[in-house]
């Protein structure tokens, strides 16, 4: 019985993805071949995605701060047994683990875009980072349930169409790196806090 289990870490600052990690890129989607991690022992699902959403922040000037947030997939810690290297289905399902990743990257970009006070830089960045993440996890918990961990095919299409409309409703924040504007220390400040899309729910399980 094909099945998925995923590990998600939380981001580490400033570090730079090596051979084994794989950027996010719609245009190289994941192959069998990337899944390099031994078997566990003990396991009975078929394969398992590693990724982690990493943020990394600069300042060029004293009016702006660069943010970098990648989705990466680590390959030495990513598996699939060899029985399931063939079978495409299954890859499509470890794939969109992928994609909601990088979508929720895409939200936590658009957050981070917005303007913030020098001193709430580093304690907003963090607050928005780990908002998003558990977001994330739990949304990654649900497509498993849901889609019974890609065995049921209509609702792995269901999920498939709806995390690619919302990669294309943020297409805006593809590209890892984002410029907010640093608000001087006398205005007002901008409260920490994140909202997820009105629609942001027609992505989880519907009842059965």
């Amino acid at each position: 019985m094909k099945g998925s289990a995923l590990l998600l870490l939380g981001c580490l600052l400033g570090a730079t993805a090596g051979s084994d990690v794989l950027v996010w890129d719609a245009s190289h989607p994941l192959r069998s071949s990337d899944f390099m991690g031994e078997v566990p022992p003990f396991s009975v699902t078929a394969a398992s995605t590693h990724y982690r959403i990493r943020t990394a922040s600069t300042m060029p000037d004293g009016a702006h701060v660069v943010h970098t947030v990648t989705t990466e997939f680590d390959r030495q810690r990513s598996w699939m047994r060899p029985s399931s290297m063939d079978d495409p289905e299954l890859l499509g399902h470890e794939q969109l683990h992928f994609d909601i990743a990088e979508y929720h990257a895409r939200l936590l970009r658009r957050a981070l875009g917005r303007p913030m006070l020098y001193e709430d830089i580093r304690p907003r960045t963090t607050f928005l980072r780990d908002s998003i993440l558990r977001v994330c996890a739990t949304w990654q918990v649900k497509y498993d349930d849901q889609t019974a961990h890609g065995t049921d095919g209509e609702e792995q299409f269901r999920w498939r169409t709806v995390i690619t409309k919302y990669l294309s409703s943020l297409s805006a924040y593809e590209n890892p790196m984002v410029t907010g504007s640093i608000i001087p220390s006398s205005s007002a400040p901008v409260p920490a806090t994140i909202t997820e899309p009105a629609d942001s729910t027609r992505a989880e399980p519907r009842p059965k």
